[in-house]
């Protein structure tokens, strides 16, 4: 489904400004600058009981203008209103459904398994896509090489206020598989890795991505770094990131047990991160806002598998 214009949207509440409520929808062009069709991309979403922001992650992905994607909702099973606020943007979508609880894995896994994209990827319903992320993830795969892209993201509150400018180096499989620093709703892979490393394991509740991060990486696919704020991530209350630290920190051990053979915790592992300093300094640079510097941006991007035409 392609959104051209806001007046194929809802209308959004009155008091709600900015991304992804008033903002202009850019209009990606019909072709890519190579005279390409634009390649599908399937954006599914899991929802349960975030119906506070759900219609803004909505909004988010069918705002971006893209020409080819394919957006799905999965209902987990809420009990807010949560099917109240996707009937309101169903005209807009091109799949949703409401099942019986089953987890969040099982959810996205449900969404890909109707997947048509080519390229795939998830945000969840307290997250956001920021303006032209799915443009940027489509450019990169002019080059053939990158099958796996990841971005920066925006840490935000419950008010969609930023309290933080997330940003790293460019991934390297060793450290990734001990400190998972990319941001999940800013990671868009090829339907080949999806097929060869996937699904997600229905058992976790919290490092699911990490898990499918180093299932990617096993299978021999490496995180291609777009210097730009692609999503962001909504750190509050109810979310998991605030509610399940102990089960954060009993996930990650079975995560190291099973893919560096160790029985360690995280804390214990960042000590080994090739790029601990210089991530430590990246951190304190974009605080403010100085890692647009060219030094910064050629130790932190990979350019040679990028298109020069990358906006």
């Amino acid at each position: 489904m392609r959104v051209d214009s806001l007046r194929e949207l809802p209308v959004p509440p009155a008091d709600k400004k900015g991304w992804p409520w008033d903002a202009a929808v850019r209009r990606v062009p019909e072709k890519m600058p190579n005279g390409q069709p634009w390649p599908r991309i399937t954006v599914v979403t899991p929802a349960y009981n975030q119906a506070a922001f759900l219609e803004e992650t909505m909004r988010s992905v069918l705002m971006q203008g893209y020409p080819n994607l394919e957006y799905m909702v999965i209902n987990d099973g809420a009990t807010d209103n949560t099917e109240e606020v996707i009937r309101r943007y169903e005209s807009c979508l091109d799949f949703w459904t409401t099942q019986k609880n089953s987890g969040q894995p099982t959810a996205v896994n449900n969404g890909m398994a109707r997947a048509t994209g080519e390229v795939l990827g998830w945000i969840n319903s307290d997250d956001l896509l920021l303006p032209r992320a799915l443009e940027r993830t489509a450019l990169a795969r002019m080059n053939p090489e990158v099958k796996i892209t990841c971005g920066f993201r925006e840490v935000i509150d419950s008010d969609s206020r930023i309290t933080w400018h997330w940003v790293h180096p460019r991934p390297n499989n060793e450290d990734l598989k001990r400190i998972c620093y990319v941001g999940q709703e800013t990671v868009f892979w090829n339907r080949e890795v999806w097929e060869k490393a996937g699904p997600l394991g229905a058992e976790w509740r919290f490092a699911l991505d990490f898990d499918l991060w180093n299932k990617f990486m096993t299978a021999g696919y490496t995180f291609h770094l777009l210097p730009y704020f692609l999503g962001a991530f909504r750190l509050h209350p109810a979310s998991k990131g605030s509610t399940m630290k102990t089960i954060r920190d009993a996930e990650l051990r079975q995560i190291y047990r099973t893919y560096l053979g160790r029985d360690v915790g995280e804390r214990e592992l960042q000590a080994e991160i090739r790029y601990g300093k210089r991530m430590r300094l990246i951190d304190r640079l974009a605080k403010t806002r100085l890692f647009h510097w060219p030094w910064l941006a050629d130790h932190m991007v990979d350019w040679a598998h990028l298109p020069a035409s990358l906006p």
